[in-house]
């Protein structure tokens, strides 16, 4: 529960808008919308269109005197209970050890590692553990995500803010917390606490993550429970650019351990307004109430573009003042709303239940590829915060029927983006949600002139731009994206008795017609060997080829290995789409002509222990068409 600071410009601040749009999105499944503590103002969450939020549920003043003790926290049981009957999901956070159960009573603090927490979870004399299970019990039919604890990488060489621990001692809260909860309620999940990465940063310290997993790594029990847990949470505030390359870089992290299907949360975020009249703070680290607003569309998208699950704004109420003088809300506490409560209701409208996600960055490739990302990541180094890597970003939404690109300007100066167009016009909506007019596309481009950022408020390097300039969305009606494909092999090409170039095509089901130009998705190319086990032989690269007159895309699978094939064996190939339902046709290739075999097969799964033959090769030139199609498509692609 921390901050740092932003900076834009503007003086009209348009009403709070209301009604079923808003209103309908805090029912949906999507659950990304958080708000931390919107108990506190029920009917503005309602408006806002808040999803979920999270409550504190203090140990140290629920069983303050003793194990036996059950006393009401912060929330009662019946104020849980309406929160869930207005369909908000709530996510409950326990933490704070009370002075009877501290395993150092000479200085007993709520951050004090808990006794004998050593002791088998169920013991009756882990108070932890049997706290845990008491309470995850109690709200059983009511919170099914449980966070443990909350910032304990938040520490110097002088001071530990959160948690008097060690690493190992973290790990050991949160095991037993997950056993508990996992015997109380099976249907719960567990979330680590929520980790800031800036003060590992600053103190030169491996990221605590990274940390957490080698001991995790060390329990013989823990893979095969998952590692005690099942989400991690990030805090992140200030730049919106941090969302993203944080998430990446926990995202990374975890993949060197081999956990690749863990969702990352950001369960706190906002930057904090100086400028509200009724709560003047010095610019450091801080924000115009404009600024704020832009925040809110910037960060939301760049969490979406990140893959993040579920994000969620410290806070929806103001409550009393944090840190300097700090308030966070996005409504006061008597109940009028900031201006980023609108624009979070603006990010509500065109960022839900979105089929795909991208951010990408002038002198990137639309989909950036994992070398620019790695190169964005790095900038911060020698640096206080992230650097944006352009002028220019956009996060570009696809959304059945609709597409919407959020685009800012990350410079000091006025700049005119150059936006690739999916339709022939698009409306462009500003932050609060306000028609501003028709972008027309010229040779498949819109030119939107973006308002520079003034948002320099780190006072520890006043050449770093946060909060980027006022945010547009740009609307347009298009073709949707499939949701599933057929996916025939059209060609392989033997280069020489080791390699083979493959080209594919991805068509509408039961069609020869090509799904939009504009996709871009995943394509790989599984392989199995004289019928042994799947495995990923690369991944493919997409190509717009004009042959007959007409232009389509197909993807390249270059330098594929087929030595497995010398001897008069043979290897199946077959393409599988991320994300979407794939109707493959297997293709046989053995050192005769290569044959097709036309058997529809589900969507490839490679087994176990599976590795990219092709990971650290550069895709080469392309194949050499033989002089027929097995299914050519009959038309070129829609944008």
């Amino acid at each position: 529960m921390a901050a740092l600071g932003l900076l834009v410009a503007s003086t009209t601040h348009p009403a709070v808008a209301q009604g079923n749009a808003t209103q309908a999105a805090a029912g949906t499944t999507d659950r990304f919308f958080g708000a931390v503590q919107s108990i506190y103002n029920p009917d503005r969450a309602t408006q806002l269109g808040v999803q979920w939020e999270r409550l504190i549920f203090p140990w140290s003043l629920i069983q303050k005197s003793g194990p036996g003790d059950w006393n009401v926290g912060y929330f009662s049981d019946q104020q849980v209970a309406q929160e869930v009957a207005r369909g908000i999901q709530v996510v409950g956070l326990a933490t704070y050890t009370p002075q009877w159960a501290t395993s150092t009573p000479q200085a007993a603090r709520p951050t004090n590692v808990p006794a004998n927490l050593y002791l088998p979870f169920d013991d009756p004399k882990n108070y932890w553990g049997q706290f845990m299970y008491k309470l995850a019990s109690r709200y059983a039919s009511q919170i099914n995500y449980w966070v443990v604890w909350n910032e304990p990488d938040l520490y110097t060489d002088a001071i530990a803010y959160t948690w008097d621990g060690t690493i190992p001692d973290l790990y050991q809260l949160v095991k037993v917390a997950y056993q508990a909860i996992k015997k109380a309620n099976p249907n719960a999940k567990v979330v680590l606490p929520g980790l800031t990465y800036w003060y590992d940063k600053e103190g030169g310290r491996p990221l605590y993550l990274l940390r957490y997993l080698d001991v995790a790594s060390h329990d013989p029990t823990a893979a095969q429970n998952g590692d005690y847990f099942d989400i991690v949470d990030i805090h992140q505030y200030i730049n919106p650019l941090n969302i993203y390359a944080a998430a990446t870089v926990y995202q990374r992290a975890m993949a060197q351990f081999g956990v690749v299907d863990k969702p990352v949360w950001v369960g706190e975020s906002n930057i904090v307004p100086d400028d509200d009249p009724m709560n003047i703070i010095t610019p450091a680290f801080h924000a115009t109430m404009d600024q704020q607003a832009a925040y809110m569309i910037q960060a939301f998208a760049l969490a979406r573009a990140a893959g993040i699950q579920r994000m969620s704004i410290y806070k929806l109420v103001d409550e009393t003042r944090e840190g300097g003088n700090e308030l966070y809300g996005l409504v006061r506490n008597d109940g009028t709303p900031r201006p980023a409560f609108t624009a979070y209701q603006t990010a509500v409208k065109y960022m839900s239940n979105p089929t795909s996600v991208v951010y990408t960055w002038d002198g990137a490739s639309e989909t950036p590829t994992e070398d620019q990302i790695t190169q964005l990541l790095q900038s911060n180094a020698n640096r206080p915060q992230w650097i944006w890597p352009a002028a220019v970003n956009r996060v570009t939404f696809e959304r059945g029927a609709e597409r919407d690109i959020v685009v800012w300007n990350a410079s000091p100066k006025l700049v005119t983006a150059l936006i690739p167009a999916a339709a022939k016009s698009a409306q462009v909506i500003d932050k609060f949600g306000k028609d501003t007019g028709e972008a027309v596309a010229q040779n498949g481009v819109y030119h939107l002139e973006l308002a520079p950022t003034t948002d320099n408020t780190d006072p520890r390097d006043p050449s770093v731009y946060l909060v980027g300039g006022d945010p547009r969305i740009l609307v347009e009606h298009v073709t949707p994206l499939p949701q599933a494909v057929d996916a025939p092999i059209q060609i392989v090409w033997a280069r020489d008795a080791n390699t083979a170039n493959i080209t594919g095509v991805l068509l509408n089901p039961g069609t020869l017609q090509t799904p939009p130009c504009r996709w871009n998705p995943t394509v790989r190319l599984y392989a199995s060997a004289n019928g042994g086990p799947t495995y990923l032989a690369t991944t493919g690269a997409k190509r717009m080829l004009t042959q007959d007159g007409l232009t389509y895309p197909v993807w390249d699978f270059n330098s594929v290995d087929i030595s497995a094939a010398s001897n008069g064996r043979s290897i199946e190939f077959w393409m599988d789409v991320n994300g979407v339902a794939t109707h493959a046709t297997r293709w046989v290739y053995t050192t005769a002509q290569p044959t097709p075999i036309p058997t529809p097969t589900p969507i490839a799964t490679p087994t176990a222990g599976a590795v990219d033959a092709n990971a650290t090769q550069e895709p080469e030139a392309t194949p050499t068409p033989i002089p027929f199609w097995q299914q050519q498509p009959t038309s070129s692609c829609v944008a």
